[in-house]
């Protein structure tokens, strides 16, 4: 389906809350055939992990949304503040055989 302008009109002129997500959200939520919400589960920032601190639950997230810094930039921006979800991308990594990343290891 082609976008158009008259379609970023029902978006608020495409300043949806919550940026991509919620720009989708809301271009396909008057879809006529139909639109379902996935549980918040099926995309959970990484800044949850910051905000729930040790209330966060990896276990919990079917998909991690990498916002900001990826682990896989160099240096690895981010590794401090989000151990858990970039320490679970390298462990990823490793256990899919791929080497460490500018030299960082899982954590």
């Amino acid at each position: 389906r082609r976008l158009a302008a008259h379609d970023l009109r029902k978006t608020g002129g495409g300043r949806a809350e919550g940026s991509d997500q919620g720009f989708l959200q809301a271009y396909v939520a008057e879809d006529p055939a139909g639109f379902l919400l996935l549980p918040h589960s099926y995309n959970v920032l990484k800044r949850r992990e910051k905000s729930l601190k040790d209330k966060f639950r990896l276990e919990d997230a079917f998909v991690v949304h990498l916002v900001g810094g990826k682990p896989w930039e160099p240096g690895d921006p981010g590794s401090v503040e989000y151990p858990v979800t970039h320490g679970a991308w390298h462990a990823a990594r490793k256990r899919c055989g791929l080497g460490a990343v500018g030299g960082l290891t899982a954590t």
